[in-house]
């Protein structure tokens, strides 16, 4: 397989498809195994001003760190964080058998200058590619720029500029 290089314009297109997806969300979380004792901390939270570490004294439990992206979450609990501003507590959620509460601590925005999200540019661009290698459109030896219109019908035109003069590919393909 060749050396996936990305362009600054892939890149950007990589970003805006995924802008939501890619939101880094940095969290102080607690665990419970019973949602009524979750919600019972997280009353305590709000309404008696405990802190979280205060509520996790209590409950002989531990605060954890977690750093994650929203597609790295169940995608039914993905609009609680999407919604949420630093500082917010949500929760009780359900999630992986459990119910924690999530204090949020900062919320960031997919940026082509950040190391990890150009990482995932990266391979979601060498999936893509390879995608397309494999239909027959893309020759691994041939080093292209792809370009995405939308047409009003659902269709999309693919165009290919290189060294050689090569036709425009339609794709009836439904999105």
């Amino acid at each position: 397989m060749r050396q996936q290089t990305i362009t600054p314009q892939k890149l950007e297109a990589r970003i805006a498809d995924h802008r939501l997806d890619w939101i880094r969300l940095d969290c102080r979380c607690l665990w419970f195994g019973e949602e009524r004792i979750a919600r019972e901390a997280a009353w305590c939270v709000t309404e008696d001003g405990l802190s979280l570490d205060e509520v996790a004294a209590d409950e002989r439990a531990e605060v954890r760190q977690w750093s994650f992206y929203l597609d790295e979450i169940d995608a039914d609990i993905r609009p609680y964080f999407l919604a949420a501003r630093p500082g917010d507590l949500l929760g009780p959620l359900k999630f992986r058998n459990a119910f924690p509460l999530f204090a949020l601590a900062a919320k960031k925005m997919p940026a082509a200058d950040d190391p990890q999200i150009r990482q995932r540019a990266k391979v979601e661009q060498g999936t893509h590619d390879e995608l397309m290698a494999r239909q027959g459109l893309l020759l691994p030896q041939q080093s292209a720029a792809w370009s995405v219109a939308s047409e009003p019908d659902r269709r999309f035109e693919l165009s290919q500029t290189a060294s050689t003069n090569w036709k425009t590919l339609q794709l009836g393909f439904p999105c």
